[in-house]
């Protein structure tokens, strides 16, 4: 016991793990002097004694040490981050083996492919850049019902979820791509003569996941251009920006109206 009376953590931690009929404890390798007074302590106790293993402690991208007191990678600044739980589950059941890394979505499936024996003793490199990666394959697998109380938020449906979820880090990029799409923006022309024809030919008909594929088909034929030379400025108009979702999928969300003005360059 503490001078104030108080349990020390090593007896009160043994204590708790026989109540709680622990079978395995895993832990960083800075724990080992402490497992072998534990394994005493659950031999006096008449508690039986668990599976003990170590796993070499983390090391930022750098190779520095990572430490708990900074407080940049306790799970509530994940959170709020953006970083969604399976991501740093996945993450956690790779870093330090070999293997590939795999994205799940749910905890069953990680379970299954888990094997302790797979860890070495190297030091392994925690790099955010990595996370952040896992956690857009991780959203860009979710269906809509994982994620609709989140994006109904700000008026988000199914259909606009399926369009941008391949082109999201976190749910703030959903937001920032629903903007793009209901909000004003500043369209940007790089090629007038693209997009004259674009408003000349876009079609009557009503706007669907077909009708991106059979606009610049026509575009292209009255121009004379191909590829790139025509999505390039397409995009830029429509989006204010070189580079997100595709385009077949916004189509719809962005509605004739909305679309015939960006290509006349009006904030729309």
């Amino acid at each position: 016991l503490r001078a104030d009376g108080r349990v020390i953590y090593t007896l009160a931690s043994v204590v708790d793990d026989i109540d709680y009929g622990i079978t395995h404890i895993l832990r960083g390798e800075d724990h080992t002097v402490n497992t072998a007074a534990q394994i005493q302590l659950f031999q006096s106790l008449g508690g039986k004694v668990p599976t003990m293993g170590h796993f070499a402690l983390l090391a930022d991208a750098d190779g520095g040490g990572l430490s708990k007191r900074l407080g940049a990678l306790s799970i509530v600044s994940l959170r709020d981050d953006g970083i969604e739980a399976m991501a740093i589950a996945s993450l956690l059941g790779r870093i330090g083996t070999a293997d590939a890394m795999k994205v799940e979505q749910d905890l069953e499936a990680l379970i299954a492919s888990f094997d302790i024996g797979r860890f070495g003793r190297a030091t392994p490199r925690f790099d955010p850049a990595e996370l952040m990666q896992i956690n857009g394959r991780v959203l860009g697998a979710m269906d809509y019902e994982a994620v609709a109380s989140r994006l109904e938020v700000f008026g988000g449906d199914a259909d606009f979820w399926y369009a941008v979820r391949g082109n999201v880090s976190t749910l703030k990029d959903a937001k920032m791509w629903y903007d793009m799409i209901n909000m004003p923006i500043t369209p940007i022309i790089n090629d007038a003569a693209v997009l004259d024809a674009a408003f000349k030919m876009f079609p009557e008909s009503e706007i669907n996941e077909t009708t991106w594929k059979h606009w610049t088909k026509a575009i292209m034929k009255e121009t004379g251009l191909k590829g790139r030379a025509v999505f390039k400025p397409l995009r830029l108009a429509l989006t204010g920006l070189d580079a997100g979702p595709e385009l077949a999928g916004l189509l719809p969300l962005l509605g004739r109206e909305r679309i015939l003005s960006r290509l006349k360059g009006e904030g729309a």
